[in-house]
């Protein structure tokens, strides 16, 4: 994420060459493709969970996870 945050920022600055413009931008989607298949990993695995009826934990104290 924090790699993307800098190409996001260098790109928006506007002062790349239409080379490096497109190199960051190449980057930032392979980037943005790794973050979106941790995340939808992610979300399997809470459903997985979930569907196996692991209790709710969002109303008990930390101590108690």
């Amino acid at each position: 994420m924090a790699r993307l945050r800098e190409i996001t920022e260098e790109l928006e600055r506007g002062e790349l060459d239409l080379d490096r413009s497109l190199a960051l931008y190449k980057e930032g989607v392979g980037l943005a493709s790794g973050c979106r298949q941790t995340l939808e990993q992610a979300r399997h695995t809470v459903r997985m969970y979930t569907e196996e009826g692991l209790k709710d934990f969002s109303g008990l104290p930390d101590s108690d996870i």
